[in-house]
């Protein structure tokens, strides 16, 4: 077995949020408006991604190439590298805030529009085109969730559909 290295703590925090987790949606509520229950679909998305982080363990476990613990650059140099990362979960962040307010769909149309223009290019092109994929995808896995899958949305206080 090779060294504490970043990867290997990292993977192990993930797995112990994963845990804690999946040990939260035993807490979920039952409800008597639908066929399954409600924490399904949270255990199944907790265990892909745990699965996922068992991988990215082993993977870090048996890598000489990992970077050891305290190495490269401090807080500032953290920031730095992780820029974009930490501004894509500032957004998301935020779509979580407002989805209260705004409802799945205007959110979603916001935050994925939010996401494509900090990654993409700035051309007035490029804008348009991101509009087009944020509407069109997100508008798309609503209507597949609210009429094919039967999933109550949220639907905030602006837009009310149901």
């Amino acid at each position: 077995m090779s060294r504490l290295n970043r990867d290997t703590l990292v993977s192990t925090v993930i797995l112990l949020v994963m845990a804690f987790f999946y040990a939260a949606t035993f807490t979920i509520p039952e409800t008597t408006y639908n066929s399954m229950k409600p924490a399904v679909w949270p255990q199944v998305a907790i265990g892909f991604t745990a699965f996922w982080t068992v991988v990215y363990l082993a993977q870090s476990l048996g890598s000489a190439d990992s970077p050891r613990l305290g190495s490269s650059g401090g807080v500032r140099a953290f920031f730095s590298k992780y820029r974009n990362a930490l501004i894509c979960f500032f957004l998301f962040g935020a779509f979580v805030a407002v989805l209260p307010y705004l409802g799945i769909l205007i959110a979603g149309v916001l935050f994925v529009f939010a996401v494509l223009a900090f990654i993409g290019g700035k051309q007035p092109k490029m804008i348009a085109l991101y509009a087009g994929i944020s509407i069109t995808t997100v508008v798309g896995f609503w209507a597949i969730f609210t009429f094919l899958l039967g999933v109550m949305l949220p639907e905030g206080e602006v837009l009310k559909l149901y």
